[in-house]
Order: structure tokens, then C-alpha cells, then sequence
């Protein structure tokens, strides 16, 4: 996986059609205060499609602003996909008056396939002819085990002073899904539920 590689979309065990997220280390430097920062910039980075990052970024900051939060997203300033050199995050950071960056990225996705008890059904067994010359058919119970793809992508976020340019929190999680239809958006959601109640108070509220 080519670095940063950031793939929202992974999170949560077997049945249910829901995200989960767990924040398994968090670290903040001695001197971070709350309320530190007034408006921070998002940067989720190494999306599949650009529409995916729009989509991460577009929750998170929503999430933020629920919050109390001032945030903006990235994605329209800084279209490429890549990393953005130092020259251009200086020059969007300038432009918006951003005073934190708050980044996203994924370091690692790992799949494994799930295998449950699925529901009995009756299905035919044997057939065959009776005295009568009549085809009869027998069934018994049968359980088809379901077979899933679980997904758990191991995740970076990293909040960023500008005017240090030094790291001053990040946090280490893994979201983990075994369903194929859940959105970018609503894996973004519990991602995003889980991450704020942990950096927000760093954030100056509104």
C-alpha cells in the first residue's frame, strides 16, 4: 500500500451494517492547553477516488462543527490526491486563516473472511419412485454457513500547531467492517464520533 493510503471505508463486525472504531493509543504534548486552536484545517488523504476523500472530509468537518468546532475541509483547495509539499499546505493555511491541521491517514488494511451459522432451510436430499410409479422427493434441514470479508484498516490522526509546525496530539485506531454495502459516509460518521470527543477539546468552541 502505497503511503499515505487512506481508505475510510472499513469498520465493523459480521451482521450488523454499522461502523466501529476504536482508539487503541492517544498522546498529546505536555503543553497542549484546551481550547488551543480556533479553526482547523482537515486533510484525509490517499482516498480510493477523489469522491471518497470529499466525502470523509465533508463528514468530519461536519462532525467537528456539530461539535462546536471550527473547521474546514481540504479538498477543495488541494485537489491532487498526493501529499501536498510544504509550499502549497503554507499557502492554503495562509489563504483560510487556519491555525491546526488535523490529518487522517491510514497505515495499514488487513481483510480475513468470517464464517457464521447461517439460517436452516429445508432443501431436497434424494429423490425417487414410489410403488405407484410417483416421484417423491425427501428434504432435510440444512444450515449454509455465511461467508463475509472482514475489513480493519489501522488509522493515524495527527493534530498539527501552524505556527510551531510541530505535532501536538495523535491518536492510533482501527475500524473494522464485514459489510460490503456500508457507505464512505457512514463509516466516516462513527469514525468521526469517535475522534472528536478526543481532539475537540483542544479546539476552541464557538
Amino acid at each position: 500500500m502505497t503511503a499515505p493510503r487512506l481508505a475510510l471505508a472499513v469498520a465493523v463486525l459480521a451482521a450488523s451494517a454499522c461502523s466501529n472504531t476504536k482508539v487503541a493509543r492517544q498522546w498529546a504534548d505536555s503543553s497542549l492547553r484546551e481550547g488551543a486552536f480556533g479553526k482547523t484545517l482537515v486533510i484525509v488523504q490517499g482516498t480510493a477516488t477523489f469522491n471518497r476523500r470529499q466525502t470523509a472530509e465533508d463528514h468530519l468537518v461536519d462532525a467537528l462543527a456539530k461539535d462546536g468546532a471550527t473547521a474546514v475541509r481540504s479538498w477543495d483547495q488541494l485537489p491532487d490526491a498526493a501529499a501536498p509539499d510544504r509550499a502549497q499546505l503554507a499557502q492554503v493555511v495562509e489563504g483560510l486563516g487556519t491555525d491546526a491541521i488535523l490529518v487522517v491517514r491510514v497505515v495499514s488494511v488487513i481483510g480475513d473472511q468470517k464464517v457464521s451459522a447461517g439460517r436452516e432451510q429445508w432443501v431436497p436430499t434424494a429423490t425417487g419412485i414410489d410403488y405407484y410409479g410417483y416421484v417423491s422427493t425427501e428434504v432435510g434441514l440444512y444450515r449454509r454457513p455465511d461467508i463475509s470479508e472482514v475489513r480493519t484498516a489501522f488509522v493515524e490522526t495527527t493534530l498539527w500547531s501552524v505556527a510551531t509546525r510541530k505535532l501536538v496530539w495523535s491518536a492510533e485506531s482501527d475500524t473494522t467492517t464485514a459489510s460490503q454495502t456500508i457507505t464512505t459516509g457512514e463509516i466516516t460518521d462513527d469514525f468521526a464520533k469517535a475522534m472528536v470527543k478526543r481532539v475537540a477539546p483542544y479546539l476552541k468552541r464557538r
